[in-house]
């Protein structure tokens, strides 16, 4: 990706980015963005990075009015981040790798594992975050490998941008 290990990590750490900066993909920046808290599972540290919980866990892994499932972030240093979603009928672990390959460029790897609790019935077939997941979860290997990255490119301009304003000098020109 033509955007840094930093930007990468910043940006996919912050559940508020997704409904505005994937609009129409994960939700809508008009009526989805709301207001959440960090609790902290895990102090940071250097070598451990942190773990914490969103309170309420907001869109898209809810849908505003109703918090019935949990999220939490746990970021391993230097390269790993999970992104954890429980539900009473399943849950989705996604974990991204972002490998730094030279200055202002990333690899970037993701592997969801999906469990479904078939004593929940099929209540979580419901729910917002299952369906967008279903595309990955049903779709053969190639195709997601395919058409996958037109939700990363989303963030690739302004990141790639803000990323060379910086490194040349002008952070004041985007603050």
């Amino acid at each position: 990706l033509p955007y840094g290990w930093t930007a990468f990590f910043e940006n996919a750490i912050d559940p508020a980015h997704a409904v505005v900066s994937h609009h129409t993909l994960v939700g809508s920046r008009y009526d989805d963005p709301a207001g959440f808290q960090c609790v902290v599972e895990r102090p940071m540290t250097g070598a451990g990075g942190f773990r914490c919980a969103l309170d309420p866990a907001v869109p898209p892994f809810n849908t505003i009015g109703k918090y019935d499932a949990e999220t939490s972030y746990d970021f391993q240093p230097p390269a790993l981040l999970k992104i954890d979603w429980r539900h009473e009928g399943g849950r989705f672990l996604t974990s991204h790798y972002c490998v730094p390959t030279r200055p202002g460029w990333c690899r970037h790897y993701v592997a969801t594992v999906a469990q479904r609790n078939p004593e929940a019935g099929n209540a979580i077939r419901l729910h917002r975050w299952f369906k967008l997941n279903l595309f990955t979860l049903t779709s053969p290997g190639w195709l997601t490998h395919v058409l996958g990255p037109t939700f990363l490119h989303q963030d690739m301009v302004l990141l790639h941008q803000q990323e060379k304003i910086i490194a040349q000098g002008r952070g004041q020109d985007i603050a």
